[in-house]
């Protein structure tokens, strides 16, 4: 139990070490989530006026935000009050309690020591790291995914229909978790289906074809089950033209299907299958981006394909999971989707089993040869195990000394994280309600820095910011957020916030 409290202590540390520094800012879909959760929380009704609204429109018309994480921002902004530090911890506390079920997932597959070496896997997972400090939606169906398979364990182990209900559930909120979903839970419905199937119709798998089908056909116990999962699933499904025509592109982002020839999906499938994207390329979206890394550790790649060998040599449930795994990027074709390995984070819990599985069976096999007659052959063999695990450790402290110390001082990790303003803002708010002054900010800044501006206005002030142009006076009574450092007739109020600057007139 020890070890496990450590394992969750290091998730801690890596998702919240210098959390409001790594990035240095927060870019535009964070400003839009967080601005529509804090105007939730204070009123019920997001920017364009709606109450309580299933998804949410930015501010350019394009965009529907997914409905998971804003409410989950909504609530936590009305029990512990707005702020950007309480809206990152909501990705967070999703991603440490995502960390608890997998430890449990790990544990029923492997037993406690493995499921151990199972959880720093997940824990030093890159795209988990990366994802899990950002205020967007990237981040959720890590949680859902696990859910789901931990599900099905539980089925696996007991038959109880209900966690086939827990599974649906799962599988029905995370397809509304991020829109990379609406691809991924429609394969995995049909493998869920099939596995229940299959484990309960393999008491019939050595008769004839007809006497199986016959057989399985008259399993009450079989029906009831995938009854139980559909049933609970269907609504998520029957409910999407509804939330289609009132809220019109937020299923589907408008996007009308092609019919391609099947190299074309096959393309698409395959490419997001390619260990090249996935150990050693950045992700295209830039946010999610850290150059010379992809989504997994590259020294996991070797334990990943004994893992897939091992899933391979007989049938079990973990040949469910490798399955599961090369079938969630099938329909990625439909979108063109191929380089987003934030898209994948779904995919996660499924690397984490294989990667435990082929580490399980590696070390296996070097202890039978630690057995050997030859002490050359122990002697080998003790290295290169040793080896693995110095390699292990190193590719993720370079992961680590590079994303926490180098990435946030790159030019294009500004570029894509443009709004930096928050302590200036909060500073902004503690020094007018101080001196009891009335805020103004200067056009520029105002206008220039997306809705994330508007988030700060209203997790930090009372009253709608007063607008300031440069050249006009300043008023009166009144405490400025401006660019300029110095104006005749203010002083310099002393708070360091360099380039923005806060004046102040008496």
């Amino acid at each position: 139990m020890k070890a496990y409290l450590v394992v969750f202590l290091l998730g801690l540390f890596l998702f919240t070490f210098r959390l409001l520094h790594v990035p240095p800012g927060i870019e535009t879909d964070e400003g839009t989530i967080a601005h529509n959760a804090a105007l939730i929380a204070k009123t019920g009704r997001d920017q364009n006026g709606r109450f309580l609204p299933v998804f949410i429109l930015s501010s350019d018309k394009i965009d529907w935000k997914q409905p998971v994480l804003i409410y989950l921002s909504a609530i936590t902004f009305k029990i512990f009050g707005p702020s950007l530090l309480t809206f990152k911890l909501v990705n967070v506390s999703l991603s440490l309690m995502t960390l608890l079920l997998m430890g449990a997932l790990l544990k029923q597959l492997f037993g406690a020591k493995t499921a151990l070496v199972g959880l720093l896997v997940a824990v030093a997972t890159p795209m988990i790291i990366i994802a899990s400090r950002l205020g967007n939606e990237g981040i959720d169906p890590f949680f859902f995914a696990t859910l789901w398979l931990l599900a099905i364990v539980w089925y696996r182990k007991t038959a109880r229909p209900r966690w086939l209900a827990l599974a649906a559930l799962a599988l029905g909120i995370g397809f509304y978790s991020y829109k990379g979903m609406r691809l991924i839970v429609p394969p995995w419905t049909l493998l869920t289906a099939g596995y229940i199937y299959l484990s309960r119709a393999k008491k019939y798998i050595s008769k004839s074809v007809l006497e199986f089908i016959k057989q399985s056909l008259k399993d009450k116990q079989l029906w009831r089950d995938i009854a139980v999962f559909g049933l609970v699933l269907l609504p998520f499904f029957l409910v999407t033209p509804i939330l289609e025509s009132k809220y019109a592109g937020s299923i589907f982002d408008r996007t009308t299907i092609s019919w391609e020839s099947y190299r074309h999906y096959a393309y698409f499938w395959l490419a997001n299958l390619d260990p090249s994207f996935q150990y050693t390329v950045g992700d295209i979206g830039k946010i999610f981006s850290v150059d010379r890394f992809g989504m997994f550790l590259l020294s996991m790649l070797p334990f990943f394909l004994m893992g897939i060998k091992k899933a391979m040599e007989k049938l079990s449930f973990f040949t469910f999971i490798l399955i599961a795994y090369l079938f969630t990027p099938s329909l990625f074709g439909l979108a063109g989707s191929v380089g987003y390995g934030h898209r994948l984070i779904a995919i996660i819990p499924l690397y984490v089993i294989i990667t435990t599985l082929g580490i399980q069976a590696t070390f296996e096999t070097l202890l039978r040869f630690t057995t050997h007659a030859y002490p050359v052959v122990r002697v080998a063999v003790k290295i290169l195990g040793v080896s693995l695990a110095a390699f292990s450790l190193f590719s993720f402290l370079d992961f680590c000394a590079y994303y926490y110390f180098y990435y946030p001082t790159q030019n294009t990790t500004h570029d894509a994280f443009p709004n930096d303003l928050d302590p200036a803002f909060y500073k902004l708010a503690h020094k007018s309600k101080q001196a009891h002054l009335t805020p103004y900010v200067q056009d520029t800044i105002y206008y220039s820095h997306g809705e994330g501006i508007q988030f700060f206005e209203v997790a930090y002030f009372n009253q709608p910011l007063k607008i300031w142009k440069l050249g006009n006076p300043l008023p009166q009574g009144s405490v400025l957020l401006t660019q300029v450092d110095q104006l005749a007739e203010a002083k310099d109020s002393g708070i360091p916030i360099l380039p923005w600057h806060i004046l102040e007139s008496n």
